[in-house]
């Protein structure tokens, strides 16, 4: 299983992407500690995360969490136009539970999705996004 995730991320982390979703479903990974952001204090002492991939590390510093449905425009991985790219990034940055400080985005950054499920209603999603950063 891990070894097909990192397939996965490796290829999802190309230029050619301006958006990575990635979604884990054991409550037991992680990805189970994400829906924590909601609480501002937490999220102010875990603004950024780490993803190692191969030899690269990356951190991704996170700008946005919120509960959402499966549906919602979270899950947005096309844009026409850097204009449709902006608004979808004013858009979910509007809806975070949490305010960042010192983050601003641009339609050349390479935004990453990280999702896990949330139980505020059926279906329902809590996601994280974060700006990638090579290091």
């Amino acid at each position: 299983m891990l070894f097909v995730f990192e397939i996965f991320v490796r290829f999802l982390l190309t230029r050619f992407v301006l958006v990575t979703f990635l979604s884990l479903f054991d409550r037991k990974t992680n990805f189970a500690s994400l829906i924590n952001c909601a609480d501002q204090g937490y999220y102010e002492a875990h603004p950024v995360m780490y993803l190692t991939i191969g030899e690269k590390i990356y951190r991704l510093e996170l700008f946005s969490g919120y509960t959402t449905s499966m549906d919602s425009s979270a899950y947005e991985l096309n844009f026409s136009t850097d204009h449709d790219f902006a608004e979808w990034l004013r858009e979910i940055s509007g809806r975070s539970d949490f305010r960042p400080s010192q983050i601003t985005l641009s339609t050349e950054d390479h935004i990453v999705t990280l999702s896990t499920c949330a139980y505020a209603f059926q279906d329902a999603r809590y996601v994280v996004h974060g700006r990638l950063i090579e290091l």
